[in-house]
């Protein structure tokens, strides 16, 4: 009773919370229960006789060639303008973007390397491999990266000789002028910030993944090859777009 007056007080309360969201609240205390019945702290779970809300699926969206054409054209210039190329040109993830690290940029052959990923908890920040092993990958980049990456570069230059010993070097590819990382969250929000003040259709930072994604399956290229023929994506994502412009 008490655990089904709790769903229902999260989801209708002052500030309610989604049924995605619940259903997490659920499998932790439906876990931390069962932990209790195998230690014989309790006989029986009350979390097997709860209905926990269900889930909704959420539709992924995706920009066309024409949206992240003109997306580019305005983040051109600001601080977000790494990110939203590392994400739609290559399909990274906003943990990948924030853990990216120069150590693994090679500029001279034009590829990345994902081997580890930012997360934070509370107030700590947490790096860590990939969740899984296909996520450690390669990834190559076209001109527009390239160039982006270069002038990055350049300004954390300038800006540790402007901070000097009040810099903190942590190597990362996107951060403060003052060398600390961005939170993978503040990232989301300043994305979606960007999304509504210039009148784009809303969409969520990681759905620029997926709009790398669609335009790899519209030219033919197989969804499990997605990191494995990156190349390829990259080449034709590259292509979409330029033909976008013209």
């Amino acid at each position: 009773k008490h655990l089904q007056q709790y769903y229902s007080l999260k989801m209708r309360g002052s500030k309610p919370l989604s049924a995605n969201t619940v259903n997490k609240h659920h499998g932790l205390i439906a876990t931390a229960l069962k932990f209790a019945v195998t230690q014989d702290a309790i006989l029986k779970s009350p979390a097997d006789k709860v209905s926990p809300p269900r889930a909704r699926i959420k539709e992924k969206s995706a920009y066309s060639p024409d949206q992240l054409l003109a997306l580019y054209n305005a983040v051109n210039g600001d601080r977000l303008e790494i990110v939203v190329k590392l994400a739609g040109y290559l399909g990274m993830r906003r943990e990948e973007i924030c853990g990216l690290r120069w150590d693994n940029v090679d500029i001279d052959r034009r590829i990345i390397r994902i081997c580890e990923v930012m997360t934070s908890a509370g107030s700590k920040i947490v790096i860590k491999p990939p969740k899984t092993k296909t996520s450690i990958r390669t990834l190559s980049f076209p001109e527009d990266v390239l160039t982006v990456l270069l002038r990055e570069k350049q300004t954390q230059v300038e800006n540790k000789a402007f901070f000097k010993n009040d810099y903190q070097d942590g190597g990362y590819v996107v951060q403060w002028p003052d060398g600390r990382p961005y939170r993978p969250n503040y990232l989301s929000e300043l994305f979606t910030g960007f999304i509504i003040k210039h009148g784009f259709p809303k969409i969520v930072l990681h759905d620029l993944r997926h709009s790398c994604a669609t335009f790899a399956r519209h030219e033919g290229v197989p969804t499990h090859l997605f990191d494995k023929s990156h190349s390829e994506i990259v080449e034709k994502v590259s292509d979409a777009i330029s033909d976008a412009g013209k």
